[in-house]
C-alpha cells in the first residue's frame, strides 16, 4: 500500500510540475519574454563561462534569467518559501521554515501596522506567514514578472491583498521613496546582487530613520580555502545553480552595511549547530527513497526524472530545454551539499542593521 501512494504521489507531483511549467512560459510570454526554455537556460550557462565582471555588469538579465526557467522547480520540490532553514529532529520541514521566518520576523521587531519591505520577496512564502503572524504590513520587492504575478495570486489566497502588495522592480535601483519603511528583511536574495553595497546603499535609502534591517545571507565561510580544488568547485557550482553572479565570504557582509551607513547590531550563522542538536541543513537536498519530494535527488530517482523530463520534452508536454534546467539545478545541489559538508558554505548567516536616528 506504501508503494502505491508513493508512486501516485511521485506521479502526480511530476505532472504538477509540467503544468507549472507551461503556464510560467505562458506568464513569460505576456510579459514579451518570448525566449525559449532552452534559449534563455543556454545564455545564462554561457554567462557562468565568462569573466565574473561580464555576471555582475549583466546581474538583472542574469538572475531574471535564473528564476524564469527555475521558479517553477523551485515550488514544486521546495514550496512557496525558497529558502533553507535549521532542523531538528522533531520538525517537520514546514514547521522548520515557518519558524526560521519568525526568528527573522521576532529579530527585527515586526509588529502589526509595521509598514515592512521583503526584498527580493520570491513567490511570497515568507511574507505571506509573516504577516499572518505578526500583522505586519509587507511590500515584496521582486524584479521577475512570473514570481509578483504569482505573489499576488498567493496573498489574495491568504487574504492578505489589503495590506500586502507585491512591486516589480530592480532592488539596486528600488522605485520607492526615500524613508518610507519601517523595517526591511532579506531572506537568503542580497546574494544575487552585483555588489552588497548596491543592494544595502538602496535598503537604507528607504528606511527610516531608526528603521533595522534583518537579513540571511548565502557566504562562504572562513573554511572556505580559494586553493583547495574541492572549495572551488563546490563554490563554483553553487554559483552555477543558484543564479549568483558570485560568491562572497561571510566577511564582506558586515563590512558593506558599515560603508552604506548602518549599525551592524548582530552577526551570527544561524546554521553553526553549535549545540549539535540540528539536522544537516542540507538533508532534503541528499535525497530520500521514503519522501516523493526527495526521491529526485537520489541516484535511482534522478535517472528517472531526467527521464520522464526527456518524454514530456519529445512529446511536447514540456516546454523544450527543461532538461537543461534540471541538470543546472542539480548542479547547484550538489554544490550545496558539498559546501555544507565540508563547512565552507552557510545559507543562512545572519545580520542585524540598523539605520541611525
Amino acid at each position: 500500500m506504501f508503494f502505491f501512494t508513493w508512486l501516485y504521489s511521485f506521479i502526480t507531483r511530476t505532472i504538477t510540475l509540467i503544468k507549472g511549467l507551461h503556464l510560467q512560459m505562458q506568464a513569460n510570454a505576456q510579459e514579451g519574454l518570448d525566449e525559449s526554455v532552452g534559449k534563455t537556460i543556454d545564455s545564462y550557462v554561457s554567462l557562468h563561462d565568462q569573466d565574473e565582471k561580464d555576471r555582475t555588469a549583466n546581474y538583472a538579465w542574469f538572475v531574471n534569467a535564473y528564476y524564469n526557467v527555475s521558479t517553477v522547480f523551485y515550488e514544486w520540490a521546495w514550496g512557496r518559501s525558497f529558502h533553507f532553514a535549521p532542523t531538528k529532529p522533531y520538525d517537520t520541514f514546514q514547521s522548520a521554515i515557518l519558524r526560521h521566518e519568525m526568528r527573522l520576523a521576532d529579530k527585527i521587531g515586526i509588529k502589526a501596522g509595521d509598514k515592512v519591505l521583503d526584498v527580493g520577496c520570491g513567490i511570497g512564502g515568507p511574507l505571506s506567514n509573516i504577516a499572518l503572524n505578526t500583522g505586519g504590513h509587507i511590500t515584496g520587492l521582486n524584479n521577475n514578472s512570473y514570481q509578483v504575478s504569482r505573489g499576488n495570486k498567493i496573498i489574495a489566497e491568504c487574504g492578505l491583498d489589503k495590506t500586502c502588495n507585491f512591486i516589480k522592480g530592480d532592488f539596486c535601483h528600488m522605485p520607492l521613496p526615500d524613508a518610507s519603511y519601517d523595517k526591511a528583511y532579506a531572506i537568503e536574495s542580497t546574494c544575487h546582487a552585483p555588489s552588497r553595497e548596491d543592494v544595502f546603499a538602496e535598503i537604507y535609502r528607504v528606511l527610516k530613520p531608526g528603521g533595522v534591517f534583518g537579513v540571511y545571507e548565502w557566504v562562504l565561510t572562513d573554511k572556505h580555502d580559494p586553493s583547495n580544488p574541492a572549495h572551488a568547485l563546490a563554490a563554483k557550482q553553487i554559483e552555477i545553480g543558484n543564479g549568483l553572479p558570485a560568491t562572497s565570504s561571510h566577511r564582506v557582509i558586515p563590512a558593506a552595511l558599515k560603508k552604506v551607513g548602518f549599525e551592524v547590531l548582530e552577526d551570527e550563522d544561524f546554521f553553526a549547530n553549535r549545540s549539535g542538536e540540528d539536522i544537516p541543513w542540507y538533508i532534503n537536498l541528499t535525497g530520500s527513497y521514503l519522501r516523493p519530494s526527495s526521491f529526485q535527488f537520489t541516484p535511482i530517482g534522478r535517472p528517472i526524472l531526467v527521464n520522464l523530463l526527456a518524454f514530456a520534452e519529445k512529446v511536447g508536454l514540456a516546454p523544450v530545454g527543461v532538461c537543461k534546467v534540471s541538470e543546472m539545478l542539480h548542479t547547484g545541489g550538489v554544490g550545496l551539499v558539498a559546501g555544507g559538508k565540508l563547512g565552507t558554505f552557510t545559507p543562512g548567516w545572519f545580520f542585524l542593521a540598523r539605520k541611525p536616528l
